[in-house]
């Protein structure tokens, strides 16, 4: 049992000494590259490429573009910052473009909402207009009702104190809706002695005027 315990504890060294030892081989090759690299005896970009998934890791990027940069001449610099900018440039060029397009969908927008906005105050000022309208026209019709009724209250007043006869004569020649309305005035009696005497003449006319006034409620 002692003898295997202490293979295996031999076994355990040795394993850990073959990592350290990998372990100082890989730091001393990567040292070695990164020290011929500066040199410039080799070049790591070209070893690892940009574009691989090993040159788009963190700090192995940010060498690999370092290095990248300082095998450059100074034309090839001038060129690549020259890259560098026109990128920047086309894509705030696009960002620019976006932003007038955005713009310019605003202003058609807001235009768009001013005509309504006009409209809107055209249709509110017509029907201002109207309304305006049809208050004279109520006014009007009011005024002239009231002008009218006064009319019909005087000639009720004038055709109670006049003779039945005269009263007939002056209603066949007259408009039997005006009468009617006359007639809503008067007293029942009078109007009965009116329409007799207007009988005599026209009794058809009679007939109408009466009817007119079963109408108005004047029986």
């Amino acid at each position: 049992m002692a003898k295997e315990k202490k293979k295996f504890n031999v076994h355990i060294k040795n394993f850990f000494l073959t990592i350290v030892l990998l372990f100082v081989l890989f730091l001393t090759l990567v040292g070695s590259t990164v020290f011929f690299d500066m040199l410039g005896i080799i070049n790591f970009s070209k070893i690892v490429k940009r574009e691989s998934a090993l040159g788009k890791l963190p700090y192995i990027g940010r060498y690999v573009e370092y290095s990248y940069y300082q095998h450059l001449t100074e034309e090839e610099r001038i060129k690549e910052t020259m890259n560098k900018y026109q990128t920047v440039l086309e894509e705030r060029s696009k960002q620019l473009d976006l932003k007038e397009k955005d713009v310019a969908l605003r202003e058609t927008e807001l235009k768009q909402l001013q005509a309504k906005l006009k409209e809107s105050e055209t249709s509110i000022r017509d029907r201002e207009d109207k309304l305006k309208a049809y208050e004279l026209q109520v006014n009007t019709l009011a005024q002239e009702y009231q002008a009218t009724q006064k009319n019909i209250d005087k000639f009720a007043q004038v055709y109670s104190t006049m003779k039945p006869e005269a009263v007939a004569k002056i209603a066949l020649r007259s408009d039997l809706g005006t009468i009617a309305r006359i007639f809503e005035k008067m007293d029942n009696k009078k109007i009965g002695l009116i329409l007799d005497a207007m009988a005599i003449e026209d009794p058809k006319k009679v007939t109408d005027l009466i009817d007119l006034m079963t109408k108005k409620g004047k029986v």
